[in-house]
């Protein structure tokens, strides 16, 4: 989570201050302060020092940010959709309630989601953070089509002995194509990039090929 440094003539006031520099203030539960220097009084100005500390922001201010983006996504589109939200110290889960509005709605949308929201919640974070919607049933149906596409592709580069980079994907889609393509002993996939715009690449395993022909 975010650490952000205050200064005050008392403790309250370097709090106060720290909280300050976001642009959405924190709830009390929402934060929490360790005390750096204690302030000093001095005698006569001489001697004197600020009071520093060091706030926090803790996991439940990321949920109430995204729980305030998401009901505002949703009351725009005319949504009534129940959903819950979970965050720890390195991602946030959200779990959607069932909605007739939502059965017919491609996953792909959620994507887009999960991208807005894991740049707003990285804002309030120190180190990478991720955002991931929990829809088993369009899970389900991603699955399979990651499954298909990167069978296709692993045909093609079998043929080509050509690189391909896949879209930016999320951990858990990239870890169903790193698993499809291991069934190709021909080919290797690897990662790329940086979150949120980390990419899969597959590509002939040369050096699978070479050691083969060794043994052969």
């Amino acid at each position: 989570m975010l650490k952000i440094d205050g200064i005050g003539e008392t403790i309250e006031e370097a709090v106060k201050n720290a909280i300050g520099k976001l642009k959405v203030k924190p709830k009390d539960e929402e934060y929490t302060v360790s005390v750096v220097q204690e302030p000093k009084r001095g005698f006569f100005g001489i001697g004197k020092r600020e009071a520093k500390v060091e706030v926090s922001l803790t996991p439940r201010f990321i949920e109430r940010r995204i729980e305030e983006v998401l009901r505002s996504i949703f009351e725009k589109a005319g949504w009534q959709v129940d959903f819950t939200v979970k965050s720890d110290r390195r991602s946030t889960k959200i779990s959607v309630n069932g909605s007739k509005q939502l059965e017919d709605v491609e996953r792909g949308l959620f994507r887009d989601l999960e991208y807005i929201l894991t740049i707003h919640a990285n804002r309030f974070t120190s180190t990478r953070y991720s955002v991931r919607f929990q829809l088993p049933k369009l899970d389900r149906q991603r699955e399979k089509e990651l499954q298909e596409m990167a069978h296709k592709i692993a045909q093609k580069i079998l043929k080509s002995r050509r690189r391909f980079t896949f879209e930016p994907m999320s951990a858990a889609e990239r870890r169903i194509v790193h698993e499809t393509i291991k069934k190709f002993s021909e080919l290797r996939s690897y990662s790329v990039g940086r979150e949120p715009d980390r990419r899969v690449v597959v590509e002939f395993a040369k050096e699978r090929q070479s050691k083969k022909k060794r043994k052969n």
